[in-house]
């Protein structure tokens, strides 16, 4: 399996780096990742195929587009309804379903119904046609799977990139050999890229400290599966499945993605959160730093949590420390800065994350800037109206410093840790 190192955090490739040339193409990314074509075969075997479910693949996927057919025309189309077909049957709505296309699916045998009750039963995925709505940053991947929060059959979907556990391109049907080319695999990788940047909890389920994130191209006809890698050295690597017909094993593929293990096979976790073992339910990433991911919760509070190492530990006790401390706590009933709520467990780590309150309003940066940038990372609310920065601002910012220096001295000040408050400064 080769590894390459990312140019940037948000890009497989930028500039030139080390005296490497950069790729200018998708298509010289996915050549670059893949080291002469010296992948690793992903076998797919931590997918769980139910081969009783192959009538329904047949039935989902029946009559695929012809070779030569465009996306647009064709093959997204035709993946939107076979989506649709599934959650249909599986008495989840019609969808974008037609009437003459539901009358065809009503007319299926009975047992076709009840097999995909039985998938939806057990599946924590719904996948959705997204090609029209930004749902990974600024990039439009054509399915978007999210996860199901609850138990069935009152389950409840949260449409946000905090929630994506996999992603889909779909390609127009080439006119020879039923395979992909390296520049849709490369804007598949891109994608990847992105989603892991934006989901920087996800685990690494091989215990070499990856973050993994799984993504399909699918023509119709084929599809054919890629995971990608971030290891802790900064390196990406590639697995790739072997192209599988949508109407054979390539549908019970898919099918297994919907009922797949979160953690195992889609490298998807959130930290488990809990106070005196009462759950806490994180809803969006705010931001992130050397030392700890923060978090809001369904709350609305700040979850702060630190990476599960010595030093950082020590950090998350001396500031829960200051946070309690007679000269901070006077602050915080000021609204000059967030004030303690409690410690936290953190996947069976006590004391890892502190609770925190309010959340606060970020900056921007210019007058021209909005913080769209920031939301787009949860995705969940729209962006909040830009906080600019005025005289009164600064005046408050160095009251609240002092104040704040005579109990410890900020050694990270910077213009992501300041944040309105309405009437005051967040420091």
């Amino acid at each position: 399996m080769h590894e390459f190192r990312p140019y940037s955090e948000s890009h497989v490739c930028g500039d030139t780096c080390a005296g490497v040339q950069s790729p200018t193409t998708t298509a010289q990314r996915y050549s670059m990742l893949a080291g002469e074509n010296k992948l690793k075969h992903w076998n797919l075997s931590e997918l769980t195929l139910d081969g009783q479910l192959h009538l329904l693949a047949k039935a989902i996927f029946a009559n695929p587009p012809p070779k030569g057919a465009k996306e647009t025309a064709t093959t997204q189309p035709y993946i939107t309804t076979a989506i649709d077909l599934l959650y249909y049957l599986a008495d989840q709505g019609a969808g974008s379903l037609s009437p003459e296309q539901r009358a065809a699916a009503d007319s299926l045998p009975d047992a076709r119904r009840t097999e995909a009750k039985r998938l939806f039963k057990d599946s924590k995925v719904r996948a959705l046609d997204r090609h029209t709505t930004d749902t990974v940053g600024t990039r439009r991947p054509d399915v978007v799977a999210s996860v199901l929060h609850g138990k069935h059959p009152n389950r409840s979907l949260v449409e946000s990139v905090f929630h994506i556990l996999f992603i889909g391109d779909v390609k127009g049907r080439g006119e020879g050999a039923d395979k992909f080319d390296d520049n849709e695999k490369g804007h598949l990788i891109e994608m990847l890229v992105d989603l892991i940047g934006a989901q920087p909890w996800r685990p690494a389920n091989r215990g070499d400290g990856a973050q993994q994130a799984v993504g399909f191209l699918v023509d119709g006809h084929i599809i054919q599966l890629f995971r990608l890698s971030l290891l802790p050295t900064g390196s990406f690597s590639l697995e790739e499945s072997a192209e599988l017909p949508l109407a054979g094993d390539g549908g019970l593929v898919f099918f297994a993605l919907l009922t797949a293990d979160l953690t195992g096979a889609l490298g998807y976790a959130l930290p488990s959160v809990s106070v005196n073992k009462q759950p806490i339910r994180l809803k969006a990433l705010l931001g992130r730093g050397e030392s700890a991911l923060v978090f809001e919760d369904e709350d609305g509070r700040v979850i702060k949590i630190f990476h599960n190492q010595a030093q950082h530990l020590q950090r998350c006790q001396r500031e829960a420390q200051l946070l309690q401390c007679k000269e901070i706590k006077a602050l915080a009933a000021s609204g000059r800065c967030p004030t303690f709520v409690s410690m936290a467990a953190v996947d069976g780590v006590a004391n890892r994350a502190i609770i925190m309150t309010p959340k606060g309003r970020p900056f921007s940066h210019t007058s021209l800037e909005t913080t769209a940038a920031a939301a787009a990372l949860s995705k969940v609310l729209p962006p909040p109206k830009p906080v600019l920065l005025s005289a009164a601002h600064f005046d408050e910012l160095l009251t609240t410093l002092e104040r704040f220096h005579k109990a410890h001295v900020h050694r990270d000040l910077s213009h992501n840790n300041i944040f309105d408050m309405v009437c005051s400064i967040d420091v």
